[in-house]
């Protein structure tokens, strides 16, 4: 702070201290050696002397400064504060100095008595201008702030004019004082309500080996223990559970997807198991997508996000952090502070979705499905509420030290994939099967044969998207006309005609329009073009082009037993002829008038055509499915 003599000192040529104040040469005349004295009176006044006799306001004047300058009034608000703060202090110790004189005496006299009072009173001053002194100083402008950081957007836009005009300042730079402002109080806001801080306990290994098939043993009837779900469900959970301690160790991150198709199944138990069992484990009933990849880059929990069925609908910003940490390379870009600065945020790790039904299926073919079972009146399961503390901290225990010793096996392994698995698939159950490959057992079987299980249990219940299910119902249309050309508006009609399809009803509630069935099939490089029929032409597709999509996108037809009956005249069967659809062959038999019986045929697209006579004979017909061969 700045006081008066500071301000008469800078200004003087050479100053030099002295005894009792300072000596310079005096600036109101030509002065060789120092005849100016300058001291302080009070701790704050300023008192001149020129010895050669040039008066105080001719030094004040030489030097650029008033009167008023030497005097505390025209101090700065600090320096003025300062002195106003040594005059209080020094008031406030005499006083308690007689105060405590007075009251160390036995008697007072009237004298000394109203001397008291007079002191008590002074005491008492000194401590109100002291507190006063210590308080902020009103600061008009940053109260104008505060005030317009408290508007809506649409209330300081009426204001924000005039008020940069009376700050003396732009628009501009009124609209950011006023953001930072609004941050500060949303943080002050967020510091008062906000929520405890998330600790992860540290978990001591268990200090001896553990077994690990017999780890995945225990874990797998822990959870038939407390929820109603098969066994390759159960199977698939424990390793999940251990697939979250090896998280280090393996490049995919299978998201466990724990569903059931109504509520009161078990779900929140099992995630409350889950909560207990994982590594780091971090609990959400209800998450924000900015919360979401800043917890997993701060921490790499295991995140356990309940009620996933309302948490993700509508949020493509939260599904799609979720499908980035299915690797260990997936990342977020974000931009962060004043200056937008880009950054780039880690999604890798471990995440169990808690819902009904299904979830999105790009999220679906991430993820193992664990899918639970309502409880039946004669089956029963125990609260998890009363686990023994000592079980799961055992169990915690027996994964912290079975993840340590099996790591660097984990890491380096290439498990056999397992037959019948999609890439993704195989992807996903990766790391499952290396960890049971480590624990050994009969679990590098078992943990196969749940794979197999389960994703069949997928497949049955995926609902195909829109574009696989128009392929499959156009493939259906070729089949039932029994023809290799349809126009698109025949296509169209025959597709329309199924009420459960939705093609009908597809453009608004109106049938599909031939445009939009050229674009969905144009996805699959299917076009359409002129095509004859009989004398006539017309816009269509010929069966020949989607030879390659169907073979591409969709299963091979099923078992298909397709059974006629017709009158039966002892006549025999006739020949039958062989056509080809979609690159499988398709074995056809028209059966001829019998008059014993109703003959039935078969047409088995796995094993050939076969044809049965009620009440009457008939030889059986064989056929391979080798090209040509019958």
């Amino acid at each position: 702070m700045t006081s008066s003599i500071d301000v008469v000192l800078a200004r003087l040529d050479k100053p030099r201290k002295t005894g009792k104040g300072w000596t310079a040469r005096c600036p109101a005349h030509e002065d060789k050696s120092p005849s100016l004295s300058i001291t302080e009176a009070d701790g704050s006044k300023v008192l001149l002397h020129c010895f050669a006799g040039c008066k105080a306001d001719e030094v004040l004047t030489a030097i650029g400064l008033e009167w008023k300058d030497l005097f505390p009034e025209s101090l700065s608000p600090d320096a003025r504060r300062d002195y106003q703060r040594k005059a209080a202090t020094q008031a406030k110790a005499e006083a308690e100095l007689v105060i405590a004189m007075a009251q160390a005496s036995a008697t007072l006299s009237p004298e000394d008595a109203a001397y008291l009072g007079k002191a008590q009173a002074n005491a008492k001053q000194a401590k109100e201008m002291l507190a006063h002194l210590d308080s902020p100083e009103p600061d008009p402008e940053a109260d104008t702030i505060k005030r317009l950081a408290a508007l809506s957007d649409l209330a300081y836009f009426k204001l924000q004019k005039a008020s940069a005009d009376a700050l003396s300042i732009t628009t501009g730079q009124l609209d950011k004082l006023r953001n930072a402002e609004r941050k500060r109080q949303a943080t002050e806001a967020g510091s008062a309500e906000s929520g405890s801080n998330v600790l992860f306990d540290e978990v001591e290994p268990w200090p001896q080996p553990v077994n690990g098939a017999a780890l995945l043993d225990e874990l797998s009837a822990t959870v038939r223990r407390f929820v109603v779900c098969e066994r390759h469900t159960a199977d698939a959970a424990a390793l999940w559970l251990a697939f979250t301690w090896c998280i280090d160790a393996v490049t995919v991150a299978p998201i466990a997807n724990i569903t059931a198709p109504l509520p009161n199944c078990g779900k929140s138990t099992m995630l409350d198991l889950f909560e207990r069992l994982t590594f780091r484990p971090l609990k959400a009933d209800n998450i924000s997508p900015a919360a979401l990849f800043r917890s997993i880059e701060k921490w790499r929990p295991s995140l356990l996000i309940d009620e996933v069925d309302a948490f993700l609908k509508d949020n493509e910003d939260a599904r799609g952090i979720l499908n980035s940490g299915h690797k260990r390379n997936g990342y977020v870009l974000r931009v962060v502070g004043d200056d937008f600065e880009p950054r780039r945020f880690s999604t890798w790790g471990a995440k169990a979705l808690c819902g009904i039904g299904s979830i999105a299926a790009t999220l679906q073919s991430r993820s193992i499905r664990l899918e639970l079972r309502r409880k039946l009146p004669g089956e029963t399961v125990e609260n998890l509420r009363h686990v023994e503390d000592a079980t799961i901290e055992r169990l915690q225990r027996h994964l912290a030290r079975f993840a340590e010793d099996a790591q660097a096996t984990i890491r380096t392994a290439l498990p056999a994939p397992v037959p019948g698995l999609s890439n993704r698939a195989q992807d996903n159950w990766e790391p499952l099967l290396a960890i049971a490959d480590a624990a050994g057992g009969e679990w590098p079987q078992r943990v196969r044969r749940t794979a197999q299980a389960i994703t069949g249990a997928e497949a049955s219940n995926d609902a195909p998207d829109a574009n696989t299910e128009l392929l499959t119902d156009i493939r259906a249309t070729f089949d039932r006309k029994r023809v290799d050309r349809l126009s698109s508006a025949d296509m169209l009609a025959v597709l329309c005609e199924d009420e459960e399809a939705p093609w009908a009803t597809w453009n608004r509630g109106r049938p599909m329009t031939a445009r939009q069935l050229s674009a969905r099939l144009g996805e699959f490089g299917v076009v359409s073009g002129t095509v004859r029929f009989g004398t006539h032409t017309a816009k269509g597709y010929t069966l020949d082009k989607f030879t390659d999509a169907f073979s591409r996108y969709l299963s091979s037809p099923g078992v298909s037993s397709v059974t006629t009956s017709q009158a039966s005249n002892d006549a025999g069967l006739s020949d039958f002829p062989i056509r080809h659809n979609a690159g499988m062959l398709r074995i056809e038999k028209p059966i001829e008038a019998s008059n014993d019986a109703g003959c039935d045929v078969v047409t088995d697209r796995k094993g050939g055509t076969h044809a049965i006579l009620r009440g009457g004979h008939a030889p059986a017909i064989e056929a391979t499915w080798e090209e040509g061969k019958l």
